[in-house]
């Protein structure tokens, strides 16, 4: 099995992103303190994905939103070019094995506002 099979196909993960609002837990990779998934994590990755983008892109820069601050995604988000160079060069600093953790995370993530979405739509009142 390859690290791309433990995702889901990009056209679903473009999807749950496309359909996302935040998510809740709090989380860590690398020893880093990651942000909580919100809105404007959304955004900058919609602003910067392209159709040709791979999976691995997207985890990747998913995670990069988590561990960018704010205003430097401000900054980034509307340069793709810069955006994706960042990625990169933050990237590299990773080993493969990373990638197998990263894929947890984000699918962590995305089932999480998932979860909380549908709890509140059919529960009402407050998510999980």
């Amino acid at each position: 099995m390859s690290d791309f099979d433990l995702v889901k196909d990009d056209e679903a993960i473009k999807k749950d992103v496309a359909d996302t609002s935040f998510a809740l837990n709090q989380r860590q990779f690398k020893g880093q303190k990651l942000n909580k998934f919100t809105l404007g994590h959304r955004i900058v990755l919609n602003q910067v994905r392209e159709e040709q983008d791979s999976t691995e892109f997207f985890i990747w820069s998913t995670l990069f939103c988590l561990t960018t601050p704010r205003e430097k995604l401000v900054e980034l988000g509307w340069d793709k070019n810069k955006f994706r160079g960042a990625v990169l060069d933050w990237a590299d600093k990773f080993v493969e094995e990373d990638f197998v953790q990263a894929v947890k995370i984000v699918e962590d993530v995305f089932k999480e506002i998932t979860d909380s979405k549908v709890t509140t739509k059919e529960g009402g009142g407050d998510p999980k």
